[in-house]
């Protein structure tokens, strides 16, 4: 499973809001979609995951939600 298919679960889109759901840690991003492979696999793959949670974010019009519980996701602690 990757961030894509918990895109199609967990985000919502009404009217000009996004809510983005369960952004914790090891789900975003998702620890098995992770190509531990090589180093730039690795980076390359934790790119590609960041991208999804920009493109969902910048759908929002209005405003973006981010929700989750326990630790949060590693993308939200970075500065």
């Amino acid at each position: 499973m990757s961030m894509i298919e918990i895109k199609k679960i967990g985000i919502t889109k009404l009217d000009q809001y996004v809510f983005i759901v369960a952004v914790n840690n090891r789900i975003v991003p998702l620890a098995s979609a992770i190509d531990h492979t090589d180093s730039v696999s690795e980076q390359e793959t934790m790119t590609a995951e960041k991208c999804l949670l920009y493109v969902a974010l910048t759908r929002a019009q209005k405003g973006a939600y981010i929700s989750g519980y326990g630790i949060m996701s590693e993308f939200l602690q970075q500065g």
